[in-house]
């Protein structure tokens, strides 16, 4: 590490030849990937590197008051940011963990109900406000006994229930957002009650389960919005829930512990819903094409759920191998097999699978995946334009997913001379690019990969192929603006 001088110029000494990644640390700002020179930069042995230039992207911030239904501050509010983003080609909104002060917990209004959210990320950003009695329950009011009760309800910028009706906040490059200012109405609101089977053995400290009420508005998203606490006999009430179709589950921490139950809350209480959890094993047997004897002890899987925010389900199958903890739902398969291997085939319950994702609902669904030899190096260069171009990747992208798994996207690093390497490629027809402000989850989305395909460079990787030597490549730059044009295409 070496810090900056007066003018920005910085020198490392005395550096072992190899690959490295050069970035800047500074408060208030965030070093942009790749910088003038190159996301890699490679030493030989007496060279000496001048003239790079770095650049540190400013954090922006976004500012604000909340308001009551009267027109009040409201004192202690929590507010929130929540970001679109790209996952195995889906779009998911993700609760944004912005930076605080040590200690602090939660993103509050002050006592005249304002509140700023900084060290953001260029970007867009949904700003969602809610009061805070407590960590569960809206804090519910009524007139009397049989009369309805009424609570202040969350709310997302600038006037909408739900994220569907939001309208996201664009922060640039170290701009500060201000006025986004948000009111909270107050509604009529219901309770969700219901009990879970079996009941939650820990119900009093802070690892117990809970239970949380999502809006089921068709998104993917990692966060709820309402929540209830467990009693001892199981049994769950979680009060002011505005009317709405809502998803329903079993939660510790980030981890759902049961099955999601849909429920719509119209004109009255929710009562009866019953949460349970299906959990099964899942067998895996691998064999290589070919080769019975071949060690098959270090291939590694895993289970993504494709159709809801979840945990990665792992093992090492050691021939056979089990996942567990299994629950009904689609997943995607990734097989990390050692060198020069990739997966040929995915059979569940002794059917190749063709499809992107595959549905798994009970433990007869055993996985079989076979193995074959075969992979290629592709070695490339790519004409670094003047001015050089920041943060830039260059990405292979198969034209057909791989079925009942990830596409598979490689990327790789381009040295200041240009060189990059992707290694252990499959068998396939490939195009590639390279690209700027690189998303590997957008690539992973076939309806965007169609759209800019025929940009890219045709790369085909022959099966059964007995030559190891690397395949070269030269693949140009995908502007920025084909990018966002053929996003805009998706959006319409």
């Amino acid at each position: 590490m070496t810090a900056t001088d007066s003018a920005g110029a910085f020198s490392f000494d005395s550096v072992e030849p190899g690959n490295y990644r050069i970035e800047l640390q500074n408060a208030g700002y965030r070093s942009e990937p790749g910088n003038q020179a190159g996301a890699l930069t490679h030493l030989s042995p007496g060279q000496k590197i001048a003239g790079l230039e770095l650049t540190a992207v400013p954090l922006g911030a976004i500012s604000g008051t909340i308001l009551d239904a009267e027109g009040e501050p409201l004192v202690g509010a929590e507010v929130q940011l929540i970001r679109s983003k790209w996952s195995h080609g889906r779009r998911v909104v993700s609760l944004v963990q912005v930076p605080r002060r040590f200690f602090e917990q939660l993103v509050l209004t002050d006592d005249l109900g304002r509140y700023r959210l900084d060290s953001l990320e260029p970007g867009e950003y949904f700003v969602r406000a809610q009061t805070l009695p407590g960590w569960f329950n809206i804090e519910t009011v009524s007139d009397g006994p049989g009369q309805p009760e009424m609570a202040t309800i969350p709310m997302f910028y600038p006037r909408a229930v739900t994220i569907a009706g939001a309208t996201p906040v664009r922060v640039g490059a170290g701009q500060e957002i201000s006025g986004i200012d948000l009111r909270l109405p107050i509604v009529r609101t219901f309770h969700i009650r219901g009990s879970a089977n079996p009941a939650p053995t820990d119900t009093i400290t802070n690892r117990a389960p809970y239970v949380a009420a999502s809006h089921d508005d068709g998104g993917v998203k990692d966060w709820a919005e309402f929540f209830g606490q467990f009693g001892e006999d199981g049994s769950f009430d979680i009060a002011g829930v505005p009317a709405g179709n809502y998803v329903v589950r079993e939660m510790q921490g980030s981890e759902a512990l049961s099955d999601q139950v849909r429920t719509s809350v119209n004109s009255g209480d929710v009562n009866g819903v019953r949460l349970s959890s299906t959990r099964f094993d899942v067998g895996i047997q691998v064999r290589f094409e070919g080769d019975a004897s071949h060690d098959l002890s270090r291939v590694f899987a895993h289970l993504v759920p494709t159709d809801r925010i979840g945990a990665t389900l792992s093992t090492w199958p050691n021939h056979p191998g089990v996942i567990s903890n299994v629950s009904p739902g689609r997943y995607i398969l990734e097989v990390s097999p050692d060198e020069n291997a990739h997966v040929k085939q995915l059979l569940v319950h002794g059917k190749e699978v063709t499809s992107a994702d595959f549905q798994l609902d009970g433990a007869a669904d055993q996985l079989e995946i076979v193995l074959a030899k075969g992979t290629r190096t592709i070695c490339g260069t790519f004409a670094w334009p003047d001015p050089r171009p920041i943060g830039v990747r260059a990405i292979l992208v198969p034209e057909k997913p791989r079925p009942g798994g990830f596409t598979i996207v490689h990327q790789a690093d381009i040295d200041q001379s240009g060189e990059f390497t992707f290694w252990s490629v499959s068998p396939g027809r490939y195009r590639s690019f390279v690209v700027t402000d690189f998303d590997e989850g957008l690539w992973e989305n076939r309806d965007f990969f169609r759209l800019v395909s025929d940009r890219g460079l045709l790369v085909e990787v022959p099966e059964g192929a007995k030559d190891n030597s690397a395949i070269r490549i030269s693949p140009a730059l995908l502007p920025p603006a084909a990018v966002e044009r053929a996003m805009a295409q998706m959006r319409n």
